[in-house]
This record gives C-alpha cells, sequence and structure tokens, in this order.
C-alpha cells in the first residue's frame, strides 16, 4: 500500500511503504514511521490496483493522475 499526504500549501509527500502487503500474514517486521497531520491536510491511502488501471485506449492511470484527481477534488465532501 501506498500512500500520499497532499498538505494544505498544496506540497505533496509521498509516505513510502515499511513493509509487505497489509492482512496477508498473521505476524510479520515492519519499520514504523511517524508525520505530522495538520487541519486540512488530505492523506490519501491506495494500492497499486488504482494507479496501474488502464482506461478504454489502454492508457495506464499513473500516480500523476491520481495526484491531480486529489488535488481538483480536495474541497468537496465525501458522498
Amino acid at each position: 500500500m501506498s500512500a500520499l499526504l497532499l498538505r494544505r500549501d498544496g506540497t505533496l509527500d509521498r509516505l513510502e511503504a515499511t513493509s509487505t502487503v497489509l492482512g496477508l500474514f498473521r505476524e510479520w517486521e515492519c519499520s514504523v514511521g511517524e508525520c505530522r497531520l495538520e487541519a486540512d491536510d488530505l492523506l490519501a491511502l491506495y494500492t497499486d490496483g488504482v494507479t496501474e488501471a488502464f482506461d478504454d485506449n489502454g492508457e495506464e492511470f499513473g500516480e500523476q493522475r491520481l495526484v491531480d484527481a486529489l488535488r481538483r477534488h480536495r474541497g468537496r465532501p465525501s458522498e
């Protein structure tokens, strides 16, 4: 799983994975990372199924499109 942290000022932090796939193993070793979330920061957790999805033209969605979508829709309430 990957994570993107879109700060309220528009900067983007890519949070790197610290272990293997989540939930697959009963026990596993991993490192722990911390970061501070401020008001209006947006944390997006996603799997490669999002960024590696293809459209009807065979074009991969990619991380940049995900970032663009997060920036474009960050102020909208969830439905």
